[in-house]
């Protein structure tokens, strides 16, 4: 993506809305305790960052060079137990980097061959791990992150534009609902998976794992 999208990118992570909604997706999975947690697609870096003060040791990669060197240059981000390196999805399923957690944001909606790409992410998961994922509803529209934010009462929000932005340019078509998830997971595997509504319903936070603890 290069330069300018990482200097976006970095901006939309500082709106406080979008910090509240990954600190309490992080905050559904119990306190790491040193657990390795693998971060996919970590852009500058937020979602790693929360994951190491919840107790994790964490591993960020993103495939643009730009994205890393934000996040390296993001002064919040210099935390012990906290690393990051440029890698691809494909890139790390022939690594030996696996998490008791793996999370992506945002990921599967912009996939072409979402099965393809969930199966990927499954396979970085140590036994008994969990895949957390971030993504945007169908009802991440315009007019209801407006009304969002007019019943919150936070139209003077720190970063509301953003919100905006991220609802104006999202297609409901390539939202992930349960259905289009269980479809995508690969066959044979006795998946948990639970989804928890926030921002209003606009993203939900799924949780999949084939059973047992991290």
């Amino acid at each position: 993506m290069g330069w300018l999208a990482a200097a976006l990118f970095r901006r939309v992570q500082g709106a406080g809305f979008y910090e509240d909604l990954h600190r309490r997706a992080v905050s559904l999975l119990p306190p790491g305790q040193g657990a390795h947690w693998l971060d996919v697609g970590c852009g500058p870096g937020l979602l790693a960052r929360l994951a190491v003060a919840r107790g994790y040791t964490v591993t960020a990669v993103d495939r643009d060079p730009a994205m890393i060197v934000a996040a390296e240059r993001t002064p919040r981000n210099h935390a012990d137990g906290l690393s990051f390196r440029v890698s691809s999805l494909e890139m790390l399923t022939v690594s030996p980097l696996r998490g008791a957690v793996v999370s992506a944001g945002s990921l599967l909606a912009v996939m072409d061959d979402r099965r393809q790409g969930l199966g990927h992410l499954l396979t970085l998961l140590h036994p008994g791990g969990t895949l957390l994922l971030v993504e945007p509803t169908a009802e991440m529209t315009l007019r209801r992150a407006w009304r969002w934010l007019h019943r919150q009462g936070l139209r003077r929000m720190r970063g509301r534009g953003w919100l905006l932005l991220w609802a104006a340019t999202r297609q409901p078509g390539r939202a992930v609902d349960h259905a289009g998830l269980m479809q995508a997971l690969p066959e044979g595997g006795d998946w948990q998976v639970t989804g928890t509504p926030l921002l209003g319903g606009m993203v939900t936070v799924w949780q999949i794992s084939a059973g047992g603890e991290p």
